[in-house]
């Protein structure tokens, strides 16, 4: 099975060929799946998908979404399997090319300002519609006479280390983060704003060369994880046999997926080609099997779930032959809620303030734990947040959803205020992958309820 998951068009600034052309060397290679994943751009996937059609080839409509996290790390996102027709992704696209045309200027000026001589209309000539990068700077500037001593493009040159692809190792050595020609009129969207475009449009959310944007950060990566992250780019062209190890095992270690792409461009990256990557098969099928599964439903929508009333947590009205009618909230089971309760240990291993084993930027708010002696169905014990009230019983039971996990947990509320209570809904809620809704005790006892 031959696979690649992150392939650019022309329609990326740095991409060089459309996306009929690309369908056609994926043929030739004998390609079985590919995804057409363009930056910030979604225009060559209705093409691409109807070329793959005719040519026989499974296709993935993707994007790779520029994306930036609260310390200033710049990332890229793949989001497989979205509805590229989505407005906010066309609209998008448009913005971002419109603004990057305004950058041209600025990324020419500080290669200028570094002394390389180049003929800046020539750069624009040879950018795809007018949006200037690096390297299209690059291609100009290592065909200009007037830099043929340059002791600094030495490497860039024929028998050079950085040779194999010249105009893209430009990029990397002299505009990346943190390099002497970096602009930071960047346009990326915050990464919690990127996981809600792509879950939301019916994606799987893939970190894209992890290596490249940020090492071998663990703590960077549970952060990105706590946006709902499906997946990683373990193989991958920026990736030796080192970075594809340790992501390997990072991807078994917190349960994410593996994916695979060569992040072919063309003339920028001469060396790389369409499906040139090795894979583990088995790994990558995972991936394959949850992009179809999504695609049975196509649609992931987060719910907001407020009253209006007092912009609390509630339980939704359900409809029974026409006539709406609120749940009944039965003194019963909270009674035998009670009885579970004091009847267990309770054991608390996350004080209140503790930093969360895996998603380092959530905090609990109250003291977090367990009943001993309490199983759930599929769980290893029922978890308990204790407030700081006096109380033996139980007030309030939360339930959450979680995608990433792909469970359902209920959560048991004791001794906590009504600030408590709130700061623990916050925290249930402020991932993108878990929401939870809270029912309250109540005392009555519906007549169905049976004999005492």
């Amino acid at each position: 099975m031959k696979i690649d998951l992150h392939i650019h068009t022309n329609k990326s600034a740095d991409g060089q060929f459309p996306a009929k052309e690309i369908i056609l060397r994926a043929k030739k290679l004998n390609m079985d799946i590919i995804a057409i994943s363009d930056h910030d751009s979604v225009s060559a996937l209705s093409e691409g998908e109807k070329w793959a059609k005719e040519y026989d080839i499974d296709f993935i409509p993707a994007t790779e979404v520029s994306a930036i996290m609260d310390d200033g790390t710049l990332l890229h996102i793949l989001g497989f399997n979205i509805d590229y027709q989505d407005q906010r992704f066309i609209d998008r696209e448009k913005e971002v090319k419109d603004k990057l045309r305004g950058l041209g200027d600025v990324l020419m000026q500080k290669a200028w300002d570094f002394g390389f001589k180049f003929d800046g209309q020539k750069v624009i000539e040879v950018s795809n519609e007018e949006i200037v990068e690096p390297e299209s700077i690059g291609a100009i500037v290592l065909n200009d006479s007037r830099n043929d001593k340059d002791e600094r493009l030495k490497e860039f040159r024929k028998g050079g280390k950085l040779a194999d692809n010249p105009y893209f190792n430009f990029y990397r050595e002299f505009y990346a983060q943190g390099k002497p020609c970096y602009s930071d009129l960047d346009f990326s969207l915050p990464i919690k704003e990127v996981a809600e475009l792509i879950h939301s449009s019916g994606g799987l959310m893939v970190l894209a060369h992890p290596c490249h944007n940020i090492g071998y950060d663990d703590e960077k990566l549970k952060e990105i994880m706590s946006y709902g992250l499906d997946g990683v780019e373990v193989y991958s062209t920026y990736h030796d046999q080192k970075a594809i190890d340790y992501y390997y095992k990072k991807c078994k270690e917190y349960n994410l997926l593996m994916s695979v792409g060569s992040d072919f461009h063309g003339h920028n990256k001469p060396a790389i080609e369409i499906g040139s990557i090795e894979f583990d098969k088995e790994e990558i099928a995972k991936l394959i099997d949850k992009i179809k599964n999504v695609s049975d439903f196509k649609k992931w929508k987060y719910l907001q779930i407020a009253s209006i009333e007092n912009e609390k947590y509630f339980i939704y009205n359900r409809t029974y032959g026409g006539v709406k009618v609120e749940f009944e909230n039965n003194a019963l089971f909270w009674q035998k809620i009670d009885s579970l309760y004091l009847s267990s240990d309770l054991v608390i291993d996350m004080p209140k303030d503790s930093v969360h084993h895996l998603y380092t930027n959530l905090i609990y708010p109250v003291d977090y734990g367990y009943l001993k002696d309490l199983h759930g169905e599929g769980t290893d014990h029922i978890s308990v947040y204790r407030g700081t009230l006096d109380a033996t019983n139980v007030s309030s039971v939360v339930v959450c959803a979680d995608i990433l996990k792909r469970d359902i947990e209920v959560k048991l509320l004791v001794g906590c205020d009504e600030n408590e209570v709130n700061s623990i809904l916050e925290f249930l809620n402020q991932t993108d992958f878990q929401k939870a809704v809270i029912i309250n005790r109540g005392k009555s006892i519906p007549g169905w309820a049976g004999n005492i």
